[in-house]
């Protein structure tokens, strides 16, 4: 599992945007973070699950609140990431 955390936190992500075109496109960009949160989530399982109790409750409180966090993420993209038409006007009016 640990190998699976690497590979998902830093070897997916690095090898993948290595190529310059791909960071241009927000959405590839927010399914590589995507990758990299769930590498995080799954460390934390891994380091968390064998040492705490499992309550059911609680699983489906947070499994609630990720499914409500995650349309967050994917809005919240659009204002961290502008599209390329406005950074393009953007340089246009610089120069």
């Amino acid at each position: 599992m640990s190998w699976a955390v690497l590979t998902m936190c830093w070897i997916v992500p690095f090898l993948v945007l290595l190529n310059g075109r791909i960071k241009t496109v927000p959405p590839a960009v927010s399914l590589i973070a995507l990758v990299i949160v769930s590498g995080f989530f799954i460390e934390k399982l891994i380091m968390v699950i064998p040492v705490a109790p499992v309550d059911p409750l609680m699983t489906a409180v947070e499994t609630l609140l990720l499914v409500c966090l995650v349309p967050i993420f994917i809005l919240a993209r659009d204002v961290v990431l502008p599209q390329r038409d406005t950074l393009a006007s953007e340089q246009k009016e610089a120069s």
